[in-house]
């Protein structure tokens, strides 16, 4: 098992911001080590995954439409410091 490192948290990130950058991450992570086996963000209407600054979900590239998998980051606004 390999671990890669995420991201840095910066003090006073909104979460919009955080959900970006983490999806940018592994996005970026899957593209470079993982022969973009992996997609990260939010299924739109059309099944295309694309940020969002709501949410972050991971999905397998395998086959399409997308299956998720078990990965799910969820921040809730009352465990942010401002």
């Amino acid at each position: 098992m390999t671990d890669y490192p995420l991201l840095t948290v910066p003090k006073a990130i909104s979460t919009n911001d955080l959900f970006l950058e983490l999806t940018e991450k592994i996005n970026k992570i899957s593209t470079e080590q993982l022969n973009n086996q992996i997609i990260a963000g939010v299924k739109d209407s059309n099944n295309a995954v694309i940020p969002n600054g709501n949410a972050v979900y991971i999905y397998q590239t395998a086959d399409k439409p997308y299956d998720q998998i078990s990965f799910y980051y969820h921040q809730a606004n009352q465990n942010l410091k401002k």
